[in-house]
C-alpha cells in the first residue's frame, strides 16, 4: 500500500468516526437547550453553548500544550494567522445558529437542515479550490435546493424560524469545510491538522465569551441549579468538540471537501435516526420526501 493510499484511508476513516461523534450531538444539543430554556426561557442556547465550549476549550488547551510543550512559543504562530480568525469566526457562527435553532426546531429536523446545506461545499470547491464542476453535480444541487424547501416548508411560524436558523448554520459550516481544506492544503508545513483544530476550538470559546456579559443574570445561577445538564455538556464538549474535531481535520488533511461531505453524510443519517427513535419526533409527508431528495442530491454530487 503506498503512503498516500495509506493517508487517504486514514482520513476516510477518521471522518467516519467524526460524522459518527457528531451525529450523536443532535439530540443532545435540542434536549439540553430545551431543557435549560424551562427555567431560563430564551437564555438555553446560549448557557448550552457556553458550556460545551467551555468544556471543549479546556480539553484543547491542555491536548496542545502537552503535543508542543517542547515548542510551545513556535506553535503559538496559529494564534497569528489570519485563516485561522477567520475559521473560527465561521464556526462560532455555526454554533450560534444551530443552538439557537434547538430552541425553535427537533433535533432531527436540525440535523437534516444544517447538514443540508453542504450541497454548497461543490459549488465553493470549484469557485476556491478549483475541484471539478459537471451538469450531474449541478442537478444534485438543484434537487436538493427542491429538498430544502419542502423540508422547511412549516405550519407554525416557530418551526420556519427554526429552519430559516438551522440553514444558516449549514452555510457556515459549509464555508468552514472549504476553508478549512483550503488552509491545509497550502504548503506551509506548520499547519498541522491537529494543532488546527485545537487552535480554532480555543479560539471558539473566546470568540463567544460576549454571551456571558448578554445573558449575565441566567450565566449566575444557572450552574447551580440541580437539574443542570453537566453530563451531557461535558460529553459534547470532550468527545463532540475536542474529539470531533480533532479527528475531522486529520481526515480533511487527505480527503478532498467535496468527498468530505460524501462521508460526513453518516452525521445527518445518525442526527436524524436518534430524533426519531429516541425523540419520537414525526417527520410529515413533505419532510419525509424532503429528506429523502437532500440525501439524494448529496450521493449525486459526491458520486459524480
Amino acid at each position: 500500500m503506498s503512503i498516500q493510499s495509506a493517508s487517504s484511508k486514514k482520513g476516510i476513516l477518521s471522518l467516519i468516526a467524526a460524522g459518527l461523534l457528531w451525529g450523536t450531538s443532535f439530540l443532545l444539543v435540542d434536549n439540553t437547550v430545551d431543557q435549560l430554556n424551562q427555567v431560563y426561557e430564551g437564555a438555553g442556547y446560549a448557557i448550552s453553548l457556553f458550556a460545551r465550549l467551555f468544556f471543549a476549550f479546556l480539553s484543547s488547551l491542555i491536548i496542545f500544550t502537552v503535543f508542543n510543550i517542547k515548542m510551545i512559543k513556535s506553535q503559538l504562530f496559529y494564534f497569528k494567522r489570519k485563516n485561522v480568525y477567520i475559521l473560527t469566526l465561521i464556526n462560532a457562527g455555526g454554533y450560534i445558529f444551530q443552538f439557537l435553532a434547538a430552541s425553535f426546531t427537533e433535533s432531527a429536523r436540525l440535523a437534516l437542515l444544517v447538514n443540508a446545506s453542504i450541497i454548497l461545499v461543490p459549488i465553493l470547491s470549484y469557485l476556491w479550490l478549483h475541484e471539478s464542476m459537471n451538469y450531474r453535480k449541478i442537478s444534485g444541487i438543484l434537487i436538493g435546493v427542491i429538498g430544502l424547501g419542502l423540508v422547511t416548508r412549516a405550519s407554525l411560524e416557530g418551526e420556519l424560524v427554526g429552519n430559516l436558523i438551522s440553514l444558516l448554520g449549514g452555510i457556515c459550516w459549509a464555508l468552514y469545510i472549504v476553508l478549512g481544506r483550503k488552509v491545509l492544503a497550502q504548503e506551509d508545513t506548520e499547519y498541522t491538522s491537529l494543532n488546527l483544530s485545537l487552535t480554532t476550538t480555543v479560539l471558539t470559546f473566546v470568540f463567544l465569551i460576549p454571551l456571558l456579559f448578554i445573558y449575565y443574570t441566567p450565566f449566575t445561577t444557572a450552574f447551580t441549579i440541580p437539574s443542570f445538564p453537566w453530563w451531557e455538556l461535558v460529553y459534547l464538549g470532550i468527545v463532540c468538540t475536542t474529539i470531533a474535531y480533532s479527528l475531522y481535520y486529520i481526515g480533511l488533511k487527505s480527503v478532498s471537501a467535496t468527498k468530505t461531505t460524501y462521508i460526513l453524510l453518516l452525521e445527518t443519517v445518525l442526527g436524524v435516526f436518534l430524533g426519531i427513535i429516541l425523540g419520537a419526533e414525526i417527520f410529515t409527508i413533505f419532510t419525509v420526501i424532503g429528506a429523502a431528495l437532500i440525501f439524494a442530491s448529496i450521493i449525486i454530487i459526491n458520486v459524480s
